[in-house]
């Protein structure tokens, strides 16, 4: 049965679709197959979570500091898919009139890794701001969301900070209490 779904995710869905013609600018859509992948990593996350001692403050926070970590990630990802979608249309002059967020960036001394930097200085940027978000609650000097869809997943992730926040302290407190 693992067979299949390695087989799913390593199928070269874009290769297939560019060489019969297919347009590349939502190439990476068929990436998405790969995170059936993330099964593996789930499986040795709960692997070493039985290792662990629950009980100890270090063991929970070795348990906690991986899943913050996870929820970090993929909001980063979604923050920055969010902000190159929009902000293709708007250079393409699809008729989008709202630019994203990464034209409006303009902190830190970084003004062109938004757009023009590596792919590792795109993700950490991303990922810098929604780490902020997450630790602060609250938004993040000048890099703010610029149309509807990010102002949107920024109250999602707001919802999200509270929980996490009050999850993260509840856990803490509980391993504290039992010391």
């Amino acid at each position: 049965s693992s067979f299949i779904w390695d087989l799913l995710a390593a199928f070269p869905y874009a290769t297939l679709i560019l060489s019969a013609g297919g347009k590349d600018s939502f190439e990476t859509w068929w990436q998405l197959p790969k995170l059936l992948h993330v099964r593996v990593l789930y499986r040795y996350y709960i692997k070493q979570l039985a290792d662990v001692r629950a009980d100890t403050l270090t063991g929970g926070l070795r348990r906690l500091f991986p899943f913050i970590i996870a929820i970090s990630h993929v909001m980063a990802c979604i923050w920055w898919f969010l902000g190159r979608l929009k902000e293709q249309r708007w250079s393409e002059g699809s008729g989008d009139e709202d630019p994203s967020w990464i034209s409006h960036y303009e902190g830190l001394g970084t003004d062109n890794i938004a757009s023009k930097g590596s792919l590792a200085e795109q993700y950490l940027l991303s990922f810098y701001y929604i780490t902020v978000t997450l630790s602060a609650n609250g938004l993040v000097g000048r890099m703010l969301p610029q149309n509807i869809w990010e102002i949107f997943f920024v109250c999602v992730l707001m919802v999200i900070t509270l929980t996490l926040y009050a999850f993260v302290l509840g856990e803490i407190s509980n391993l504290v209490m039992k010391q």
